[in-house]
């Protein structure tokens, strides 16, 4: 059976890219599938120049697709893909990383690296562990098959993000308590909620933290305050107030906890904790341990049943022994891939 790879150029193969996952997950329970719309505006931000768009066809049917996306702001040399499904079919893989891989080299990169939509702002990485738990809001979900397919094409490790979960019987530990009580006692500390009423100020300081703690993260990019804005308008209508929580020291932006309530009815009060970040120089003064502290009182108090913490890093040494003195344990594991081009 011929298969053969097309790049997107009109309307209607656009749509057949963004609804080709149907395909793949029709009769998956765990997959809740994102507005087309949503999809397309993801896309849209990225220049047609840096970006390639590939829908694989296999005796008319169509098979799979992956983009390719050039983002200056990653490693030297490196450009992304993204987007990726494929049916269970090693070659028909292959031919969609291939057309990726020629599209990158013609532009003058030596490496691959992904799976990652648009930028690490969005969905990162390919899961490899923890299939029988469905996935939180924006988080990434794919076949198991997916890793064999990417490694089959070439692929190595290069970075492994993780993700804990908290239930109700989880206990908080005396000692965090203890420091969470000492920090609060500073009459220069303040925690608060976020303001969902004043958008524009709390997304200053959302941006402000975020620049600030991200610099040494994976291919880290800027968030700037009309993202920031974007980001807190479109959770606005289902959030928890209580679950946003902001640290200030001298009246300056220390640190930010946010969680977000599942908007899935099958998972009721559950919520992920998406943003745990501490400003650098705030850091080592115990505000990650006030915050984790506080939000899990929170939890508590308000009858969530279980949260997921993700995405961490897995060489994010602070926050990983912060959450396992939580006795958490790594339920999910995404991985991130590179390939060497030349």
């Amino acid at each position: 059976m011929t298969i053969n790879v097309y790049e997107v150029s009109n309307k209607r193969e656009f749509d057949i890219f963004i609804r080709m996952p149907g395909v793949i997950y029709y009769n998956d329970p765990f997959w809740f599938p994102p507005p087309p719309h949503y999809v397309l505006n993801e896309i849209m931000q990225i220049p047609s120049e840096k970006l390639l768009l590939l829908v694989a066809v296999q005796d008319n049917d169509v098979v799979g697709r992956t983009a390719g996306i050039i983002n200056r702001h990653h490693e030297k040399n490196t450009a992304l893909f993204g987007y990726f499904e494929s049916i269970n079919d090693q070659q028909v893989a292959k031919k969609l990383i291939t057309g990726v891989e020629e599209w990158a080299l013609n532009k003058g990169f030596n490496y691959l690296t992904g799976p990652v939509n648009i930028n690490t702002n969005d969905s990162v990485g390919l899961l490899v562990e923890g299939f029988n738990q469905p996935p939180k809001n924006g988080m990434p979900y794919n076949p198991s098959y997916y890793r064999n397919l990417l490694e089959g094409c070439g692929f190595n490790k290069h970075l492994d993000l993780l993700a804990y979960r908290w239930t109700d019987q989880h206990l908080i530990p005396e000692r965090l308590a203890r420091i969470a009580a000492k920090v609060r006692n500073n009459k220069k500390f303040l925690l608060r909620t976020l303001n969902l009423r004043n958008i524009h100020r709390e997304a200053e300081i959302l941006s402000a933290v975020h620049n600030q703690t991200m610099q040494d993260n994976w291919g880290s990019e800027n968030l700037s305050v009309s993202e920031a804005a974007n980001y807190l308008a479109k959770y606005r209508k289902f959030a928890d107030p209580d679950l946003l929580l902001a640290a200030e020291v001298n009246n300056e932006p220390a640190g930010i906890c946010l969680a977000l309530p599942e908007t899935d009815i099958s998972s009721p009060r559950s919520c992920r904790v998406a943003v745990l970040a501490v400003v650098p120089k705030f850091r080592q003064q115990g505000i990650a341990a006030v915050l984790i502290y506080e939000m899990g009182m929170r939890l508590l108090h308000k009858g969530y049943k279980e949260a997921e913490l993700s995405l961490v890093m897995e060489n994010n040494t602070m926050v990983n022994r912060l959450l396992q003195s939580f006795n958490l344990k790594v339920t999910k594991r995404f991985r991130l891939y590179k390939k060497n081009l030349i």
